[in-house]
C-alpha cells in the first residue's frame, strides 16, 4: 500500500467515529473496545485483497469476533465461505446470516458478547 492511501484509510477509520458499527451498532468511539477498525470484508486468506473496496469499518470487539471465528475454523481445517464474510458485515443482513451462517455465526455472537 503506498503512504497516501494508508493515509486515508486512517483518516476514514478516524471520521467514523460517532457512527455506529455496521454488525453490532454500538457507537464507535475514540478509546475502548468500540474504537474504529479497519476490517477486510474478505480476509487476505481467503482470497480478499488490501484494495478499498474489500476494506470497511466496525468496532474492535466485532473485530476481534470475526478474527476468533476464521481461527476456529482454521484450526478445524475448514475454511469459512466468502459469503458469510460479506453478509455478516451488516446488521440488516442478520436474517439471512442467522439462517444460512448459524454454524459461524454462533462463534461470532459467542465471541462477541460472551
Amino acid at each position: 500500500m503506498n503512504r497516501n492511501y494508508s493515509k486515508n484509510i486512517i483518516s476514514h477509520r478516524q471520521s467514523m467515529i460517532g457512527s455506529a458499527c455496521p454488525i453490532c451498532r454500538v457507537k464507535l468511539v475514540a478509546i475502548g473496545d468500540n474504537t474504529p477498525t479497519i476490517e477486510h470484508i474478505i480476509p487476505l486468506s481467503n482470497g480478499g485483497s488490501n484494495r478499498k473496496n474489500n476494506l470497511t469499518v466496525i468496532c474492535r470487539a466485532c473485530n476481534h469476533a470475526r478474527n476468533f471465528v476464521k481461527q476456529f475454523f482454521e484450526n478445524k481445517g475448514e475454511r469459512v465461505p466468502v459469503e458469510y464474510w460479506q453478509c455478516s458485515l451488516l446488521s440488516s443482513l442478520l436474517p439471512i446470516v442467522e439462517h444460512y451462517y448459524y454454524d459461524y455465526h454462533k462463534i461470532f455472537l459467542n465471541a462477541r458478547f460472551g
